[in-house]
């Protein structure tokens, strides 16, 4: 099984655990929400056009199963092509970025080397794709203030929001009195 096919199962489990913590109720904030339709090709060539740049290519091939993921986690929303390069969500993503490195903490990433693919519209959270030519290019950094946590693909990112949200269902069980299955 290449990369590529791990996409369909991935979406779907996401999908799965999300409709399920939903149904339990226990979340009242929780929003049950579905991925946007599959990029085509033009729309992904325009993204990267606006950009000047290629996507990461992990994410560019999740674009073509999902183009983007409103309330993805919480109030995370996973970019579609209309979003690369243009309208408020790519800006607050850009501010994101641009105030992370202005810290000397931060400073092994350039504002030029971290490629905003999600923002939270409601809290801090970012998530950026390092891009080449940097010496972590590929890698997935999320931003909360300071990094979170690094990813070395954007597949691992995903499984490991699968991975949260298990838990999530879980802790939504329990305080729904539901028995965990």
């Amino acid at each position: 099984m290449t990369t590529d096919d791990k996409w369909g199962p991935l979406i779907g489990q996401m999908i799965l655990l999300k409709q399920q913590i939903a149904e339990t109720g226990a979340i009242p904030t929780f929003r049950y929400t579905l991925p946007r339709v599959a990029a085509r090709e033009e729309e992904i060539a325009a993204a990267e056009a606006r950009l000047g740049a290629p996507l990461d290519p992990g994410y560019r091939t999740f674009l073509t199963y999902a183009n983007g993921w409103d309330a993805f986690d919480v109030s995370l929303r996973l970019f579609g092509t209309e979003d690369f390069g243009q309208g408020d969500a790519w800006r607050l993503g850009e501010s994101y970025v641009d105030t992370f490195c202005s810290f000397p903490e931060n400073a092994q990433y350039p504002p030029t080397a971290l490629l905003p693919i999600a923002v939270a519209l409601e809290d801090k959270d970012l998530l950026c794709a390092v891009t080449a030519p940097h010496e972590e290019a590929g890698r997935i950094l999320w931003i909360a203030g300071e990094i979170v946590d690094m990813f070395d693909t954007f597949e691992e990112y995903f499984a490991s929001m699968i991975e949260y949200h298990k838990e999530d269902l879980q802790e939504a069980r329990s305080s729904a009195g539901n028995s965990p299955t």
